[in-house]
């Protein structure tokens, strides 16, 4: 079981991540901007971080950036509906340990959480 901070603008898909993840994982928190993100996952420490890449205040690329400069440990996975060779390559120079395409499944995201866990 991971303790899962989701960072998505969008509450109904906020509330479909959470539903993915229950009972397996826990929601910790979410956010609805980047700056949001930083801020709170800077002091809570989650297992795993959701974030999407288009967020108001600070995009998801550099708000995960910042996360893995201060926080190592929290796994991030990328979701999102942007598909192209270039925002793969700059996720993985950040590095994030997963990449998920939406629309996705529930057995989708559970996987890459459990990937990003091991």
């Amino acid at each position: 079981m991971a303790d899962v901070f989701v960072v998505e603008d969008v509450s109904l898909q906020q509330t479909i991540i959470g539903s993915f993840l229950q009972p397996e994982h826990t929601v910790v928190g979410t956010a609805t901007d980047g700056k949001e993100a930083i801020e709170r996952i800077k002091a809570q420490k989650p297992d795993v971080a959701i974030m999407d890449i288009n967020l108001p205040s600070v995009d998801g690329l550099t708000a995960a950036e910042e996360i893995k400069s201060h926080s190592p440990e929290t796994r991030i996975i990328i979701s999102t509906a942007l598909v192209n060779d270039e925002i793969k390559q700059l996720a993985n120079e950040i590095p994030i340990e997963g990449y998920l395409i939406k629309p996705y499944s529930a057995p989708e995201l559970l996987e890459a959480i459990e990937d990003a866990i091991e």
